[in-house]
């Protein structure tokens, strides 16, 4: 019994080596944020749009481990991915919480029926003035 704890011990002991190693940690948190992200955009719904913000915990996560690692060219693409990130929660999470209530009405008809916003709200306006 003890011969065969030995055995385990000794294969398991580089790899605890490995897996406790820092950047290994942030590795594995980019790798399952990156992953989370691109599944919540995937589901499309009320929630996709929380998926850039997991892609940018990602992109931070890459960004800390290519630089430890020295790796700059992927360190620079992981720079324009964070770009791409901080569009995608702009457009996604904050822009809409920015527009004024009937407009973000008016641009789920407009994604709903296809029709002009715009006309649409001006229309409001010249029915609400009379």
């Amino acid at each position: 019994m003890k011969h065969d704890l030995a055995i385990l011990a000794e294969a398991i002991l580089p790899w605890l080596a490995t897996v406790l190693q820092p950047l290994v940690l942030v590795e594995l948190f980019a790798s399952t944020c990156g992953l989370i992200g691109s599944l919540l955009l995937a589901m499309k719904g009320r929630i996709a749009p929380w998926g850039w913000v997991f892609f940018a915990l990602s992109n931070i996560g890459w960004i800390t481990f290519s630089y430890g690692y020295s790796h700059w060219f992927f360190l620079v693409q992981q720079i324009g991915f964070s770009i791409t990130s901080a569009i995608g929660i702009w457009k996604w999470l904050i822009e809409p919480r920015l527009r004024p209530r009937p407009l973000r009405y008016l641009a789920k008809v407009e994604k709903t029926y296809g029709t002009d916003v715009s006309t649409t709200h001006h229309h409001m306006e010249h029915i609400k003035c009379k």
